[in-house]
């Protein structure tokens, strides 16, 4: 399971981080709302 883990990841990362910084630089003002937002609910949320 280990291994499978480790060899999923390391197919996936280098997609997984071009798409994400595609998405960072084409979207950056969205992104940043989206930061804001998923402060407020953080602040909003009650403290376990």
């Amino acid at each position: 399971m280990d291994s499978l883990a480790k060899l999923l990841m390391f197919y996936f990362a280098p997609w997984w981080l071009l798409m994400y910084n595609l998405k960072i630089y084409s979207n950056l003002p969205i992104m940043c709302k989206l930061h804001r937002i998923a402060d407020q609910v953080r602040q909003n949320l009650p403290d376990p």
